[in-house]
């Protein structure tokens, strides 16, 4: 009896240990993985970086804090403080370099491998400078572009497609420091 006790903890302790080794082996994968879609970015001039990377095996879901892209022209900047990918393949996704140098083509090549159920960024900021040209009577100048994003959701998303997107709730700004431009501000809700 004594030693089917034993066998039974040892199994137990096995079990356990291997769940922990390999969550954290998925999870080093996935910021591997990451860090290669973010390289891609890079090389094509833009600024990314990310926080934490939790990866949920019985749920399947990864979780990516503090994400930050910028572009450099037109400049661009995105923060999300959280993103969480759910229904992941057992299969992991593999980034392959784009093979023009931009981060239009960065993105389309992260797309392309993602094979999820659902993206979640509970809350994304876009800020971005755009030119107005002089017009008649009007000199040129410079705006600010500001969206707040929130409850943004992503479903079906594979092949470089997304079956369905929700968005709860969009608030914009255009502002300018030029006089003759004249600024927006607006909110749009689900």
């Amino acid at each position: 009896m004594r030693k089917v006790l034993i066998g039974v903890l040892v199994v137990a302790l096995g079990v356990v240990g291997g769940y922990f080794g390999v969550s954290t082996w998925a999870r080093m994968r996935a910021e591997r993985e990451l860090d290669a879609a973010f390289d891609s970015m890079r090389a094509a001039g833009a600024t990314a970086t990310h926080g934490p990377v939790a990866v949920n095996l019985i749920k399947r879901t990864l979780v990516i804090d503090d994400v930050v892209l910028q572009s450099g022209t037109p400049p661009v900047n995105l923060r999300a403080p959280r993103i969480e990918i759910a229904g992941i393949p057992i299969n992991s996704i593999q980034i392959r370099k784009p093979e023009k140098a931009s981060t239009v083509e960065a993105l389309r090549a992260v797309l392309a491998e993602v094979d999820v159920g659902s993206i979640t960024v509970p809350t994304l900021t876009i800020a971005g400078k755009s030119v107005i040209p002089a017009t008649a009577g009007k000199s040129a100048g410079d705006i600010d572009l500001n969206y707040a994003i929130t409850g943004l959701v992503l479903r079906d998303v594979r092949d470089r497609r997304i079956g369905s997107l929700t968005i709860d709730r969009t608030a914009f700004a255009m502002l300018s420091p030029t006089p003759d431009v004249i600024g927006y501000n607006g909110e749009m809700n689900k």
